[in-house]
């Protein structure tokens, strides 16, 4: 029998009667007065690709189940309702829900009912993360404006979360970090429990780890269809919903929910995991008497326990306001978390930036990544063991068929060059949605210990490419510590190739390896069998504006693409020879300019700088000048005393202060203020250069002087610089 809810006193002592009977306590129950709804939604703009005669998901004149449930399906069995409690964590339940319906629908028939992921693990090393087992993201966080120890209540969107499980963090075992130690530390809204909640070393020890996330605007009339198309390809996608009071309003005495206003302002995730095109219309009837035109529904699971709703589930109208005409989905395919043994990676923040964003004010964008540009990471194979790189992952917001070429190079010298090494093969590959892709290399590349190699992309087409930076958003500081020597970039506006490190950025670019265990030599050449001699014909259909002969469907196998189906049909190859194009040629070992001779771990890891290799004694090399250039913005930085006189401001540093070839950590310090008593109305945060104007400040021209102090590396001197900052409160 289907509970009945409504909003209403009485309505409410009824439903704590019914728990009080079926043997749930009374003081269990958080009221949904209490809930704390903390989605931050993102609408991140995309680049769309030209997907001309190529279809992204199903046609809305394929015909669908009528009706169709992931949670009645057998590899579904036991994936319980969750409940967030008084925590702000929708995000986290929602998104470990939709992990574990993509999990159990890959791995059931093999291993059977999947075990439940932490909601808990999840989040809490999303706000508190530890460095990765390879040691290169150290320095990388997040800092929220109201204190680390508020993050419960914070909120989070899959965006963020996605770029963090992409780390290979955050989805261990309920029973290994339960989200009652979360759930037991929270007083009203407040955040009282202790900053190390869970053990640091459970931040890399997940059940599963995230092969695919898709991030997919639900646009017009095709909202319908593609929200079914992912439904069906992974078990289940995350949605944003209004879940306010007064949108709460909206249900009546079946647990349906019908917003008939014209929009919705989403601050609840939810997760969708089937649909009935004949739910009747007449359920949706509210206190407003309004009913949709048509019969048909969402079946979504939420985050409320299963007391809440029709034993956690409701339905939402297919014309529900904004709820598939003007919102996102995103669905996520996982593997097993023994799939890769290590992850080489730099960027361990969950920001959403991309190559298309600005990176100084004012100032062209120096990478972006158009036709004919290349990104590239370098990494340093310091697992102690030989490696064999299987796979690369990257994050993407492009939205159409968008291809790439990824070509690996192995025993790389010390210059900054990426390609200065043995080319050790080419996979190509393309994608069709925005997310965290995983492309497996054509061909594994073996990789001896201590041995550099690097792994690039070429972009044959203009992309919108996943990209770490230090900055500010969404009132949370991205703190990054990148190096030199970890991320490069070469295009039109480039001489060579560019250290990223220059701009406190990375690339998404990580690579997944496993021990190897043949006797292949490191740094061998693996040319990729797939590419054709350039003398040979070009392959068919050479018009890039035709449909390529893969199908697009995603409930279709598409070997070469990287959005194609789950069906349980091994993907015959992992690359595809781009329409229209002509395949680059693999050099070999023999006659390519950039090809060299072996590099043994003798080689490669005694050169230290600053010691001579043989005696391990410091030699005489003199370190170059730091050439730190630090500027104030023109213009005095105008504040208005009515706003600064109900809260304070906080101004990024880019508004008000450039830097330039800094090399090393960069970090700022507030040397004075022109007067001592105002000195306790201003403040610089020493990571991110933010300034802080307290409120209640007179007006005034007020003259502050920061200092910026790189503090440079192996082959650079430390440097420091002043520079004076007006600020007029008007």
């Amino acid at each position: 029998m289907k509970r009945k809810v409504c909003y209403s006193l009485s309505a409410l002592l009824v439903i704590i009667s019914v728990m009080v009977f079926s043997g749930i306590p009374a003081d269990a129950a958080v009221k949904d007065s209490d809930r704390n709804n903390a989605y931050i939604p993102v609408k991140k703009e995309l680049k769309k690709s030209d997907v001309s005669g190529k279809k992204m998901f199903k046609s809305s004149n394929v015909d669908y189940p009528v009706a169709y449930r992931s949670d009645e399906q057998d590899w579904a069995e036991d994936i319980r309702v969750k409940d967030q409690g008084k925590s702000g964590l929708c995000w986290a339940f929602g998104i470990t829900t939709a992990a574990e319906y993509s999990y159990a629908k890959d791995t059931y028939e093999k291993s059977g009912k999947v075990s439940e992921m932490s909601p808990g693990h999840l989040g809490y090393f999303q706000y508190n993360r530890v460095n990765d087992p390879l040691g290169n993201t150290e320095g990388d966080g997040i800092v929220l404006d109201a204190g680390e120890d508020g993050w419960p209540g914070y909120g989070g969107n899959p965006i963020y979360t996605m770029q963090h499980m992409a780390t290979y963090s955050g989805l261990g075992l309920e029973s290994e970090a339960p989200f009652d130690m979360v759930n037991n530390n929270i007083s009203g809204d407040r955040w009282i429990g202790p900053s190390d909640l869970y053990d640091a070393s459970l931040a890399y020890k997940n059940y599963a780890t995230m092969k695919e996330a898709v991030y997919c605007p639900l646009e017009g009339v095709s909202g319908r269809d593609t929200l079914k198309s992912l439904v069906m390809e992974y078990g289940a996608a995350t949605v944003g919903i209004e879940m306010s009071s007064t949108a709460r309003s909206n249900f009546y005495s079946e647990p349906a929910y019908y917003d008939f206003r014209s929009s919705q302002s989403t601050d609840h995730m939810v997760t969708v995991i089937g649909w009935d095109d004949n739910y009747k219309k007449t359920n949706f009837k509210n206190r407003y008497n309004a009913t949709p035109d048509r019969n048909g529904a969402w079946i979504v699971q939420n985050s409320w326990g299963n007391s809440w709703g029709d034993d956690g589930i409701f339905y939402v109208s297919y014309e529900s306001a904004d709820f598939t005409t003007d919102n996102v989905a995103n669905a996520f395919e996982m593997q097993p978390a023994d799939k890769y043994t290590y992850n080489f990676q730099y960027d361990g923040t969950s920001d959403c930036a991309d190559s298309t964003d600005e990176f100084v004010e004012g100032e062209d964008n120096p990478f972006e990544t158009e036709q004919g540009t290349k990104a590239a990471n370098v990494f340093k194979n310091t697992t102690g063991k030989t490696i064999s790189l299987e796979a690369v992952s990257f994050s993407t917001f492009n939205y159409g068929y968008t291809p790439c070429t990824i070509d690996i190079y192995t025993g790389l010298g010390e210059t900054d060059d990426p390609d200065d090494g043995i080319h050790a093969g080419t996979t190509l590959a393309s994608t069709r949605t925005a997310g965290v892709k995983t492309i497996e290399l054509s061909e594994p590349v073996t990789i001896g210990p201590g041995e550099r190699f690097a792994i690039m992309f070429s972009f044959p087409v203009d992309s919108a490419f996943g990209i770490e930076k230090d900055r500010d958003h969404d009132d949370k500081d991205f703190i990054v510590e990148t190096k030199p020597g970890q991320s490069f970039f070469s295009g039109e506006k480039q001489s060579g190739w560019t250290d990223m490190n220059d701009y406190e950025a990375c690339w998404r670019i990580k690579g997944l390896a496993s021990i190897d265990n043949s006797n292949a030599n490191p740094g061998q050449t693996n040319p990729d069998p797939t590419i054709p001699d350039p003398t040979e014909p070009e392959p068919s259909n050479p018009d890039p504006t035709e449909p390529e002969p893969s199908n697009p469907d995603p409930t279709e196998p598409e070997p070469a693409d990287n959005d194609s189906a789950k069906t349980g049909t091994k993907k015959t190859t992992s690359s595809v020879i781009v329409p229209g194009k002509i395949a680059p040629v693999v050099p070999s070992s023999s006659n390519s300019k950039k090809a060299k001779t072996n590099t043994s771990k003798n080689d490669t890891d005694k050169t230290v700088p600053g010691k001579n290799e043989d005696s391990g004694k410091k030699d005489a090399a003199v370190k170059l000048t730091n050439t730190l250039k630090v500027k104030a913005k023109k213009g005095k930085i105008k504040i208005k005393y009515k706003k600064l006189k109900r809260k304070t401001i906080m101004i990024k540093r880019g508004k008000y202060l450039t830097v330039r070839n800094a090399k090393g950590k960069v970090r700022y310090k507030l040397l004075k203020a022109d007067k001592k008593k105002f000195r306790k109305f201003f403040k610089v945060n020493k990571k991110t250069g933010k300034l802080t104007v307290k409120k209640h400040l007179r007006k005034g021209v007020y003259k502050l002087k920061v200092k910026v102090t790189a503090s440079g590396n192996s082959s650079y001197n430390k440097a420091a610089k002043k520079v004076t900052i007006n600020i007029r409160i008007r």
